[in-house]
């Protein structure tokens, strides 16, 4: 992410989290941060269909 945009749409207090868990390393951090959102992207279409069953199940 460009850090314009992460300035933008990322708070303080949330990229201060990759921080802490780099030890401050900004190239880290970045790397971190956006290995996150590469997982999370894989989660998100296995989530979305394991909500579709569940909505089913429950009005069953």
């Amino acid at each position: 992410m460009k850090i314009e945009l992460r300035g933008k749409y990322l708070s303080r207090p949330r990229y201060n989290r990759y921080l802490k868990a780099t030890a401050n390393n900004k190239d880290r951090a970045k790397r971190l941060y956006n290995a996150n959102i590469r997982l999370a992207q894989a989660f998100h279409p296995l989530l979305s269909q394991f909500e579709v069953v569940l909505v089913i199940l429950l009005n069953k």
